[in-house]
């Protein structure tokens, strides 16, 4: 028996190349088609842009797509409406963007643009399919467009100092290049390139923007922005750039110093864009003339730029600090600062104390005024301290007694001194300036106990050596205020007229006088007494 099969071979279809023409340019209309110049049918015919599948629209939102045919001695050609359901990764088009599909026949399909933009430019590619394969081809699609304005450069202001940006950008295909000239005068059409003297340091950014950092006086004028890209004339728009200027203050120096009770004139000078206002300000408030007499202010303007002077009479120490000129315009705020500082003798020196103590000599310490003083005093050093003394009971004149130390020492040995005298002392400090008040007048607190100058009566017997009867002087409690005293010493003489007298046998009278006030060396605390009796000697000591 012979069995026979019949076996039906199906041919993968094969496409026949496409291209569009070269040239195209916008507004232009171009065709492919797309044909199996092979292949068993039916056949399912897709176009992609770029990869993915499109899909066209029509305006009551249906969706036109080529379907599968078979082939019939009528060729027929079909077309099926469906439901707008979005597909996944498709390009939509709308009919009225100019993008046709059509099935030519059971085995060819036409995609037609009525007018080319640049969205049509991409890589188009037909897949035709049939139960043996699939087969596809790409051509690609430049539309050449012209430039066109996407920003379109408009006149600009810029400040002195600011940055400034310009934009100016154009869209085409290929991709326009963006370019800026700078005019030189008021001559329209004569053009130079950026960066030549007066416009360093302008540039243009990678989105056509002309940029410049820091503007000055210098990059006011035209400027010239250009985009070409090969196709057509190109673009070109000329834009003007105002530089206004805000204020600029300057002062000549940062420190003024004066004596106190002189004038001084401070000074600024500003510059920028009229009107500009001037004023001072100290410690956060502003200078009126109307509130203190001792201020006056003058402006003047000079080769167009204002000057302002302030004026400050008998200047005293609360003057000092800080004085900031500030100036204004419709462009912004500058200011600068000039510190006053008024020079004035030395503050006087503190903790005055006795270190060491004599009979004749005082060795005086104190602290420097330099230590607690401000900065009015830092550029003028104490040269020398005074050291002013006298005795107590003396006054304050110019011609007390002094002694002149080096400003770098702070101690001072004062001698000769009398023993046991009380003196007041004071230290001035002083530089170039002058002299600065006193210190306070040392102080110091002082008990001292001593005998009356009373007569002295003593007794004792004559033949046997004990006391019977000492008559002795009254001691008297005394308080005495010092502000700085010598110690004493031994008395400098003995007893004046010293006499005796017999009161009877075993009783006598002495009687004398204290030595000059001259010789004392201090409070006198007593006398000693000997006597010489038979070859016998006895000492009595009062104190």
């Amino acid at each position: 028996m012979i069995i026979i099969r019949r076996v039906t071979f199906i041919v993968p279809p094969r496409i026949s190349p496409f291209y569009f023409e070269n040239g195209l340019t916008e507004g232009m209309r171009t065709q492919l088609m797309c044909t199996a110049s092979q292949g068993d049918q039916p056949f399912n015919i897709t176009w992609l842009m770029d990869g993915k599948p499109i899909q066209v629209r029509a305006s009551d939102g249906t969706s036109t797509a080529s379907v599968a045919v078979q082939a019939t001695k009528s060729q027929p050609k079909a077309q099926a409406k469906v439901q707008p359901v979005e597909p996944i990764d498709v390009i939509n088009v709308e009919t009225n963007a100019g993008i046709q599909i059509s099935d030519y026949t059971p085995f060819s399909s036409i995609l037609t643009i009525n007018s080319v933009n640049a969205r049509h430019s991409g890589n188009y590619t037909c897949q035709i399919s049939n139960v043996a394969g699939t087969a596809e081809h790409t051509t690609g699609l430049s539309v050449a467009v012209p430039p066109r304005w996407t920003v379109e450069p408009i006149d600009q202001d810029a400040v002195v100092g600011h940055g400034v940006s310009i934009a100016c950008q154009a869209e085409g295909f290929p991709i326009p290049t963006v370019t800026w000239k700078q005019s030189i005068g008021e001559t329209p059409g004569d053009y130079r390139e950026l960066g030549y003297s007066g416009t360093e340091g302008a540039g243009v950014a990678g989105n056509g923007s002309l940029v410049i950092p820091r503007v000055s006086r210098d990059h006011a004028g035209s400027y010239l922005c250009q985009a070409s890209n090969g196709i057509g004339p190109g673009l070109s728009k000329l834009i003007r750039l105002t530089v206004h200027a805000g204020p600029q203050v300057t002062v000549r120096t940062r420190q003024e110093s004066v004596r106190r009770g002189d004038s001084v004139t401070l000074r600024c000078e500003a510059e920028g864009d009229a009107p500009l206002d001037l004023s001072w300000r100290v410690r956060d408030s502003r200078v009126d003339p109307n509130y203190d007499v001792r201020y006056s202010i003058e402006k003047s303007v000079v080769a167009g730029r204002v000057l302002s002077e302030l004026r400050i009479m008998q200047v005293s120490h609360m003057d000092r600090g800080d004085y900031v000129c500030v100036a204004g315009n419709a462009y912004g705020h500058a200011r600068a600062t000039i510190h006053l500082l008024v020079q004035e003798p030395p503050n006087f020196p503190r903790n005055l104390h006795v270190a060491e103590q004599g009979s004749r000599s005082i060795l005086l310490a104190w602290s420097s005024p330099q230590s607690d003083q401000d900065a009015s005093h830092a550029s003028s050093p104490i040269t020398n301290y005074i050291v002013q003394y006298k005795e107590a009971q003396d006054v304050w004149h110019e011609h007390n007694t002094q002694k002149l130390v080096a400003g770098d020492n702070t101690v001072a040995l004062v001698s000769p001194l009398k023993p046991a005298t009380t003196y007041h002392f004071r230290v001035l400090a002083e530089n170039h300036l002058g002299t600065s008040a006193p210190s306070d007048i040392l102080h110091i607190h002082r008990y001292h106990f001593g005998m009356s100058n009373a007569d002295g009566e003593f007794q004792w017997p004559i033949a046997l050596p004990k006391t019977r009867r000492i008559s002795t002087a009254k001691f008297l409690e005394r308080f005495v205020w010092l502000q700085a005293q010598t110690d004493g010493e031994v008395p400098g003489g003995p007893p004046k007229h010293v006499s005796v007298e017999p009161l009877g046998p075993q009783q006598l009278k002495i009687t004398w006088q204290p030595p000059d006030r001259s010789l004392w060396n201090g409070e006198l605390l007593g006398y000693t007494i000997s006597y010489t009796n038979l070859g016998y000697r006895y000492l009595l000591t009062t104190a």
